[in-house]
C-alpha cells in the first residue's frame, strides 16, 4: 500500500502515530523489549511478520484495514493461549491492538454484547432491557462513523453503561498504571477543587479545558451517587487513556488554572515516582495510642484470609491489654473485596445476633429474595471491645468496605464519620465480568441488589454522624499514608 495510513496509538504514556503498514513492526519490537521473559521472541517476530505480509502483498484498496487487526488479534489469542504469562500478554495485547481501526460492524457487535449481558444478568432488566438503555445503545451506533478507534468504542461503551451501577464498567483499554500526580483534586457540589498547601480553591481549567469534568462525569463514570462519581473523576484524570478519550490533550503533566479570589493561578503536576517502585503497605494494620485510650485499624482491602484473621485478632488483644476506649476503623482507602470480613469483625463486638444484608437475585428470568434476618453472632467473649467504635469512611469506600460500615450503623453498633461513601447503601453487586469479542475490552456487570437492615431508609449515600472534633484530631494523627489497593 502506497498511501499512508495513521494509527494512533498510546504508547510510553504519550500519544503517537504510526505511519503506513511498512512501519509495522515497531509496535511489535516495543512489545518484544517489555516483555523479554517470552522466550521465543525471533519466532514471535516471524509470525506477525507473515500475517502483515499477507495483508501488504495486495494493492487492493478495497480491502478493509480491520484485517490488519484482525490478524494481530488472532495472533495475540493465539500467544494468550500458549505462554504461562497470561496476564502480560493480555496486557500487551491491548497495547498491540490498539493501533487498527474497528468497523462500524464490529463496534456495534462489541456495545450489542455488553448490552445482552446486562440484560440475560442485571436486576434492573428482568422484565426487559430498560429503555433508556436501549436508547443509549441506538444512538451510540447511530452516530458511529465507519471506521473507529478503540478509545472511541470504550468511550461509547461508558456512555451506555455510566448510569446502571456502581459496578457495571468497562475497563480502560490500556496497560499503563495510573499516574500519580502530585496534586490533591476534590470534588464537592459537582465542582473540582484544588488542595494547595492545606487550603480549597476552585479549578477553572485542566490543561486548557473549561468545566474540567463537571458534566462528563455523568456521561461517563460508573457510580450510584455523586461522592462516588466525581471521586472516580478526580482519581481516574490520572490515566493517560482518560485523559485523553475526555480531551485533556498533554499525558506527562496537568496544567491545573485555579482561582485565588480575584487572582487566576496556575499549578502544573508532574508524575511522581512509579507505583510499582514503591512498596505497598500492608492490607491491615493498626496504631494504638495508649496515653489517650484510642486505636485505629486501617483496612485497605477487604481480604479474608490468615493475615487478616490473625492481625484483627491481635489488634483487639492489644485494644483489651491497653484498656483502650474508643476505635476507629480506617475504611478510606478501601475499595471493597469478600464480604466475609463484615462477619469476622463483628465477632469482636458485644452482640449476639445482628441484621444482616438482604437482596434479590437474578436467575434466568426470575427474581429470588434472600433475606438471612437476625443472624447469630460467634461473639469472642474474651476480646469482645465494650467502646465506642466509629467507621471511617470516604468516597473511595465501596462494595463491600461500605457494606461494613452499614453493618455496624444499622445495627446501632458505631457511627459513621468522615465522608459518604462511594456506592449506595442498597446497591447492586457480585460480578459477572467478560471480555468484549472484537475490542477485548474488560466489561463488567452484576446481577444481585443489596438492601441494608434499616430497610425504612433509601438514602443514596451513607449519612455521617455528628461527632466529637477530638475523634478527628487523634485518628488524623494515627493513620497511616498508606494508599489503597487496586
Amino acid at each position: 500500500m502506497d498511501a499512508e495510513v495513521r494509527y494512533p496509538v498510546l504508547a510510553d504514556g504519550m500519544i503517537k502515530n504510526f505511519w503506513k503498514l511498512g512501519d509495522r513492526i515497531i509496535c511489535i519490537d516495543d512489545f518484544l523489549r517489555d516483555f523479554p521473559h517470552f522466550a521465543k521472541a525471533s519466532e514471535l517476530k516471524q509470525r506477525v511478520d507473515l500475517y502483515v505480509d499477507a495483508f501488504t502483498q495486495g494493492t487492493d484498496n478495497s480491502k478493509p484495514k480491520d484485517h490488519f487487526h484482525e490478524a494481530l488479534a488472532a495472533y495475540c489469542h493465539f500467544l494468550t493461549r500458549c505462554t504461562p504469562h497470561q496476564k502480560q500478554v493480555q496486557q500487551a495485547h491491548y497495547s498491540l491492538i490498539k493501533a487498527p481501526i474497528f468497523s462500524k460492524k464490529q463496534a456495534s457487535e462489541d456495545l450489542i454484547f455488553a448490552c445482552q449481558l446486562i440484560d440475560d444478568n442485571h436486576v434492573c432488566a428482568v422484565n426487559g432491557f430498560p429503555s433508556e438503555l436501549k436508547q443509549r445503545l441506538e444512538r451510540q451506533i447511530d452516530s458511529f462513523p465507519p471506521r473507529l478507534s478503540l478509545c472511541e468504542i470504550w468511550a461509547a461503551a461508558l456512555k451506555i453503561v455510566s448510569g446502571v451501577d456502581g459496578h457495571t464498567d468497562v475497563r480502560p483499554p490500556s496497560f499503563f498504571d495510573p499516574q500519580e500526580f502530585n496534586v490533591n483534586l476534590i470534588f464537592e457540589d459537582r465542582r473540582p477543587y484544588i488542595i494547595v498547601d492545606g487550603k480549597k480553591y476552585a479549578v477553572a481549567e485542566i490543561n486548557n479545558a473549561c468545566d474540567p469534568l463537571g458534566h462528563i462525569a455523568d456521561e461517563f463514570f460508573a457510580a450510584e451517587n455523586d461522592y462516588g462519581r466525581f471521586h472516580r473523576a478526580s482519581y481516574l484524570i490520572t490515566h493517560p487513556m482518560y485523559r485523553c478519550m475526555l480531551g485533556l490533550s498533554k499525558v506527562d503533566e496537568l496544567k491545573i488554572k485555579y482561582r485565588d479570589g480575584n487572582e487566576l493561578k496556575t499549578i502544573i503536576a508532574q508524575p511522581t515516582v512509579n507505583k510499582e517502585a514503591v512498596p505497598r503497605p500492608k492490607f491491615i494494620d493498626f496504631k494504638i495510642d495508649k496515653q489517650h485510650h484510642f486505636a485505629v485499624l486501617t483496612l485497605l482491602q477487604c481480604n479474608y484470609n490468615s493475615e487478616y484473621k490473625q492481625t484483627l485478632k491481635k489488634f483487639f488483644e492489644e485494644v483489651k491489654l491497653y484498656k483502650i476506649r474508643r476505635i476507629v476503623v480506617d475504611l478510606r482507602e478501601n475499595c471493597g473485596g469478600d464480604s466475609r470480613v463484615c462477619a469476622e469483625f463483628l465477632q469482636y463486638l458485644p452482640c449476639k445476633s445482628y441484621l444482616d444484608v438482604k437482596g434479590i437475585v437474578r436467575k434466568g428470568g426470575q427474581l429470588q429474595p434472600f433475606n438471612p434476618g437476625r443472624k447469630p453472632n460467634k461473639v469472642h467473649d474474651k476480646l469482645a471491645f465494650h467502646g465506642e467504635v466509629f467507621v471511617w469512611t470516604s468516597p473511595r469506600t465501596f462494595s463491600s468496605a461500605t457494606m461494613l460500615a452499614i453493618l455496624i450503623k444499622d445495627n446501632g453498633l458505631g457511627k459513621i464519620i468522615g465522608v459518604p461513601s462511594g456506592n449506595a447503601p442498597n446497591a447492586f453487586g457480585d460480578r459477572v465480568d467478560c471480555t468484549l469479542p472484537n475490542s477485548k475490552l474488560y466489561f463488567v456487570t452484576t446481577f444481585k441488589k443489596f438492601f441494608r437492615p434499616d430497610g425504612f431508609n433509601n438514602e443514596d449515600a451513607l449519612s455521617i454522624d455528628d461527632v466529637a472534633d477530638e475523634i478527628y484530631e487523634r485518628a488524623e494523627q494515627l493513620t497511616t499514608s498508606a494508599k489503597g489497593v487496586e
